[in-house]
Parts: C-alpha cells; structure tokens; sequence
C-alpha cells in the first residue's frame, strides 16, 4: 500500500508557479472548507496541490502532518471508500504526526464512490484541510454536491493561459510598455502558443517532436481513461471518430443529427458520447444563445477545445484554420476567467 508524506514534496515541485492560482486557492482554502480542484489531466493541478503544500511546509506546518494519497498509482488496487479508510487509518498508525495544521490531498478521486463522505469526516470531525483533486467536471455533480453543500470551495485548473505561457518562456510582460518593447517577441510567441497550446509540460519542453508525443499521449489519456474506462465505452472506434470530427470542426456550430448521419451512429450514443467528452474538460459546446429555453435545445452548437494544441495533434491544421484557431483561444480566456452567472452578469472567477 502506498502512501506519500510531506517529507517526499521537494524533489517533486516544479520551479515554475502559476501566482494567480496559487493565490485563489490559498484565498478559498483559507475559509476552511473542503478544497476542490477540477480540471483536464496534465494542467498542473498534483504540482499546483504541491507547491501550495511545499509553501504550507515552508511556513512551518510539520512534514508528516501532510498525507498525499494518489488514485492513480499502479500500487493501489481495489479503489474504493474501505480502502481510502484503511490508507488513513495507517496512516495515523505508522506516522507520528505533531499538533498543529494537518492535511491530507485526494488526488485523481473521481474513482472512489463515496470519497465526499470520507472528505466531510475529515473535515467536520477530525478538523483537518482537505484537498481533492480531479480530472473530471462531475466531481461536483448533484450526488456529490448533497453531501459537500455548504462545506466545499472550488477551483478549476486549465492549460496556461498566453500571459502565463509568455512567463514559462521567459516574457513577463506587466506593463504595456514591456509589451511594446517585446511586440515582436510576443508575436511569434503567439504563432507558437496557437501551434503547440499551454499545457505546461509542453510549454517547458524544447523538443518538437518531443511536444508532439506529450500532446498525443495526453489526448489518449483523457481518451482512454477518462472516458472508455469511465464509462465503461465498448465502441471506441466510434468514440474517437467523434472526438476527432469535433476537434477538426472547433469554433463551428454543430449539429448531433447531422453528426449522426455522418459518422453512422445513433443519436443517442452521440448525446452521450459528446457530455462524456464535455466532462473531461477536452471539449467544450456552447448553446446559441436564446431567451427561449427550447431554442437554445434545439439550435446547433459551438464546440471549442480544451488546448489548440491538443486539437493540432489530432486533426490536419490547414492555413484557414488560424481564424477558428485564434476564437478557441479568446474563448479559452473567456472561460478560464469569466463566468456567467444565471442572472447574466459577469463574475471574475479569480477574485
């Protein structure tokens, strides 16, 4: 059984920090309340869980006051909430932890059934910080949302944002006089975030085709198991067919009855396949907008992609994609930092 502690955080920190989440979740973490952190896999959210850690470490929290248990590691097997029990009950056994702040981080929990019980124990009755992580926009779905209501902050991690990939590639532009000076710089640098996306392993990397593999591997990741295993997929030619039809018809409107006729599936199947897609963060459809609650069903949709460079590596690029390429990433920005509320005013999700 695997089990990780703060003592093991420093050599798996990355030097490179995103402040402005790093900020927002020392903010809502500081109410004391389950931390939850959703977003695509590989957009940073074990390292900015870490780095958060490492500054908690810093400050003076003892090491062993930090229990870190990661549902992805191959080690763990019978994922499931007696498990998640017995980790923390060994936990209590074979480490001696000290009085002051404790914390335990629930990374990739998406697999255990029951964990927003175990959350709200830790929370309530034993009065520790309790971070989640997940790949999965349903962490927060009604069932789970009944148990945590009233008690959970939440926050959602994408790929870096181009103010944040010019800052992994050196540029800190903060005024717009930096920016006029470094116009040029930033203008290839835009061509390249277009071409290859912010996820930020990809970002660092130098390798071209290095980056290309990391893309590729990340989108049959979210492919795989995120959604065939997930949901328990048994047509996965058809689903990939689907997952590639809509990353070469990005900032398009589309239609799931003409989608059905083109690729030969039900319509129900490509309802259900689109939502699973739409719940690992890899895609994204917008309703046209309607005061009317039929239309808004009824209308084709626009469908957007989580990193144009995730959308690249799948789909032929050709030159008069720039355009569709350019609104994905206004809409990205959009996204990450603006969220409407049902009232239609518009809320800065970082503050």
């Amino acid at each position: 059984m695997y089990i990780r502690t703060g003592t093991h955080l420093k050599r798996k920190v990355a030097k490179t920090q995103r402040e402005e989440l790093l900020e927002g979740i020392e903010r809502k973490a500081g109410i004391r309340e389950i931390m939850v952190i959703t977003g695509a896999r590989r957009t940073g959210k074990s390292t900015i869980i870490l780095q958060y850690l490492k500054d908690k470490i810093d400050a003076g929290i003892p090491k062993k006051n930090i229990l870190i248990v990661n549902f992805e590691d191959p080690r763990l097997r019978g994922l499931n909430l007696e498990l998640l029990n017995r980790i923390y009950e060994i936990y209590l056994t074979e480490i001696e932890t000290t009085s002051g702040e404790q914390y335990v981080v629930l990374d990739e929990v998406q697999v255990i059934d029951g964990f927003e019980k175990f959350a709200r124990y830790l929370q309530e009755n034993r009065r520790i910080n309790v971070l989640v992580t997940g790949s999965s926009s349903k962490l927060l779905s009604s069932e789970y949302a009944t148990v945590l209501a009233g008690r959970h902050m939440d926050a959602e991690v994408f790929p870096l944002d181009f103010k944040e990939y010019l800052k992994f590639r050196g540029l800190n532009i903060k005024t717009s006089l930096d920016m006029m000076a470094e116009r040029h710089s930033i203008k290839k640098e835009l061509r390249e975030y277009v071409g290859t996306g912010g996820f930020p392993k990809v970002v660092l990397e130098t390798e071209e085709r290095n980056k290309k593999d990391l893309l590729y591997t990340y989108y049959r990741d979210i492919l795989i198991k995120d959604v065939t295993v997930r949901y328990n997929i048994k047509d996965i030619q058809k689903l990939e067919e689907l997952a590639k039809y809509y990353m070469a018809n990005i900032s398009s409107t589309n239609s799931y009855n003409r989608i059905k006729n083109i690729l030969g599936i039900s319509l129900d199947t490509v309802e259900r396949y689109s939502s699973y897609l739409e719940s690992t963060y890899m895609l994204f459809f917008i309703k046209k907008f309607s005061y009317s609650l039929k239309e808004q069903v009824l209308n084709p949709r626009k469908v957007y992609a989580l990193d144009t460079g995730l959308r690249n590596t799948v789909s032929f690029a050709f030159s008069e994609d720039s355009g569709r390429l350019v609104e994905n990433v206004v809409f990205m920005h959009l996204r990450e930092n603006i969220r409407v509320s049902i009232t239609g005013k518009m809320i800065d999700r970082k503050r």
